[in-house]
């Protein structure tokens, strides 16, 4: 079977929300938030009871540097 890790960790179901005047944040619940923490940072987690693995570090989620780029011409152009 092939096709992208980790596809399902944008349900909502997976997802909660928190925010404060300064920030926002988005987490990733239960066990899918454990293992794909392991990936996204190269942690050490166990593949059963008797193996553990270190995980590469492969960044899950977050913005490219294209992505940043519109963001940034975005609020520039609200601010104009």
């Amino acid at each position: 079977k092939r096709g992208a890790m980790f596809s399902k960790l944008r349900l909502v179901r997976f997802l909660r929300t928190s925010t404060t005047p300064h920030s926002a944040t988005i987490n990733i619940l239960g066990r899918a938030g454990r293992i794909a923490a392991e990936h996204h940072y190269g942690l050490r987690g166990k593949v059963n009871n008797h193996v553990e693995y270190t995980y590469p570090e492969r960044k899950l989620l977050g913005f490219s540097s294209e992505d940043r780029e519109a963001i940034t011409d975005m609020v520039l152009n609200h601010l104009k």
